[in-house]
């Protein structure tokens, strides 16, 4: 691993990194819902298509709580590496 990463922080933040696209591609998803949709649904509906995108994503990749947990919340760094992301597509 110390091949590609000069530390060990180094390692983290590049798969923290990781984890901020998959999640924002996420949320990118369900910001593509029209408003007519949302304003349709129930409350638990609505609940329901939040949480089990991101609960399912939590139960594929554990370690993204852990993560989440210790990782400074940088949400500039966030917002251009989401940007980043959105325009490599």
């Amino acid at each position: 691993m110390y091949h590609f990463f000069p530390d060990r922080d180094s390692l983290l933040s590049a798969l923290w990194d990781c984890y901020i696209v998959a999640l924002s591609e996420l949320e990118d998803e369900l910001g593509d819902t029209d408003t007519q949709t949302w304003k349709a649904l129930s409350a638990e509906a609505v609940i329901n298509r939040i949480m089990t995108s991101h609960i399912r994503y939590f139960e594929r990749n554990a370690d993204c709580l852990i993560l989440m947990s210790i990782m400074p919340h940088d949400e500039q760094k966030s917002k251009r590496k989401s940007d980043a992301a959105r325009q490599s597509r």
